[in-house]
């Protein structure tokens, strides 16, 4: 079974922390707190037959946690499910998503025409303690177990395996477990250091690792794409959305679990850091029985792994290098994308371009299983802005290379105030491609109107436009977006550029 584990660093902030595998020697995240309670989340489940199975009926009073070798109360302990979609389908196959941050998803992204094979329901315990006083930036050691008997002295306790989708449906194993026998994977320490939601490594031993890399000499294979794109909200603040997409490293054989870990940084060009971001998530292999003979065959490949990121950074206007590195298990990959963020004001403007090869009806992504005890399954808590046109949505690549017989589509926003103001007014846009090389126009629509993109009472407008990378000879060409509205306003988009093959 996967394990993944999301835990709120402290109450106060709310602010969420990494993953961390609890094993011995191993450099690991670490929680962070600001306030009177430390929350660590724990997964606790047993070894039954080679299969993996959860935990789920335990209390405060099972518990017991030691900070720093010494035994400390337990405020209250709650059983949590983490954020997450099912797999569902889209142009190209299927895809899933889960959320640590406020900002970030990881996602499986599949070109298969099935599913994947787990329900994927996850769930963890999150444990309330109030810690001993101790000086700013200082860390400590935790650790927790659970008590041998309950509180009637009984040892046995239920336990059963995450749904599995099956032919016929989702189908769960239960077994009763010895209670001195339970594996626990939580949380190893804390730090008494402030940090952002956004940030939750800041200031850990794989952070601080991922940082030398990011500052070094670009040494490594890439084996990932980045792109960074400037979008803008009605009040005229940017953001930039930055998509990662990185191929899943597939033998992991032996392997019980390992740390997927990124951190990205956003540098001005004169060096200057002016924004950070970091996430990740705990991995494992998957122990899925096989209903024919009753052997457990472990699955531990590359379809049990994310292989894309997004997240949102918010810079001031000015000129960036958006630098992000990746620790896939301890396979080291970095990337770099530059990205503009322009100073607007109460005029038309187009926003950057998102290059996207996938795509689903909005909201699909959004909905829990059809399972009676599914339905209470939490939505994303995304702050991060889907990229959504006329009930689509795209899901943005950081790839620039595309194949003729792959869909290419560029989403792009314009923002026009005039809407908002209640002034009659029409927009039109513009979309060219050129030859990089040459500059020969080897496309153009013409101004087109933007009326049937509009939401009423909106000042920005999401458009969508497919590429036909099809009738284009091999090689790289420039895409450019113009805008202009029927007072007079004229905008132009950055320019992006991609590559057929």
């Amino acid at each position: 079974m996967l394990r993944h584990m999301v835990g709120l660093a402290v109450i106060c902030v709310l602010s969420l922390a990494p993953i961390a595998a609890a094993q011995a020697g191993e450099s690991v995240p670490v929680i962070r707190t600001e306030a009177s309670e430390v929350l660590v989340p724990a997964a606790v489940f047993a070894d039954v037959r080679g299969g993996d199975y959860d935990v789920l009926h335990l209390s405060t009073q099972d518990f017991r946690l030691f900070e720093d070798g010494k035994e400390q109360r337990i405020n209250n302990v709650t059983l949590e499910r983490i954020y997450w979609t099912p797999a569902f389908p889209d142009n190209l196959g299927f895809e899933a998503n889960e959320a640590f941050t406020p900002k970030g998803k990881w996602v499986h992204l599949r070109n298969s025409p099935f599913p994947f094979l787990r329900w994927s329901e996850r769930r963890y315990y999150l444990i309330a303690y109030p810690p001993p006083s101790s000086p700013a930036d200082s860390c400590h050691k935790i650790k927790i177990t659970v008590n041998a008997k309950d509180s009637a002295g009984r040892r046995l306790t239920r336990a059963e395996i995450e749904p599995i989708m099956t032919k016929s449906g989702p189908y769960t194993l239960k077994a009763e477990v010895d209670r001195r026998n339970l594996l626990i994977n939580s949380r190893a320490q804390y730090c008494n250091t402030p940090h952002s939601a956004t940030d939750p490594l800041y200031g850990t031993p794989m952070s601080k690792k991922m940082e030398d890399i990011a500052f070094a000499p670009k040494n490594h294979d890439n084996r990932v794409n980045l792109s960074a794109v400037d979008f803008y909200d009605e009040s005229h603040i940017a953001h930039v959305h930055a998509t990662l997409d990185f191929p899943s490293i597939s033998d992991r054989t032996g392997v019980p679990s390992f740390v997927i870990a990124l951190l990205g940084m956003a540098y001005q060009r004169n060096g200057v850091l002016k924004a950070r971001f970091s996430d990740s998530e705990q991995e494992g292999c998957a122990f899925l029985r096989n209903d024919s003979d009753w052997l457990y065959k472990q699955l531990c490949d590359q379809d049990t792994f994310p292989n894309h990121y997004e997240t949102e950074v918010q810079l001031p206007p000015g000129e960036y290098n958006l630098r992000v590195v990746l620790d896939f298990g301890g396979d080291i990959r970095r990337a770099d994308a530059p990205v503009t963020v322009r100073e607007i004001g109460k005029q038309l403007v187009v926003s950057g371009i998102a290059l996207c090869s996938r795509f689903h009806p909005y909201k699909v992504a959004q909905t829990p299983p059809e399972s009676s005890d599914q339905q209470n399954v939490p939505i994303m808590p995304f702050e991060l802005q889907p990229l959504v046109s006329k009930g689509i949505e795209f899901t943005p690549t950081g790839e620039t290379r595309f194949k003729k017989k792959e869909p290419l589509i560029a989403y792009f926003e314009l923002y026009e105030p005039l809407l908002t103001e209640g002034r009659d007014t029409h927009v039109q846009f513009q979309v060219k491609i050129s030859d990089a090389q040459t500059g020969e126009i080897k496309s153009d629509t013409g101004p087109r109107p933007a009326d049937p993109y509009i939401n009423p009472g909106r000042g920005t407008i999401p458009i969508s436009q497919q590429i036909a990378i099809g009738e284009l000879p091999s090689g790289t060409y420039r895409l450019d977006i113009q805008a202009f509205d029927s007072a007079g306003g004229h905008a132009e988009s950055p320019s992006t550029l991609f590559t057929v093959e």
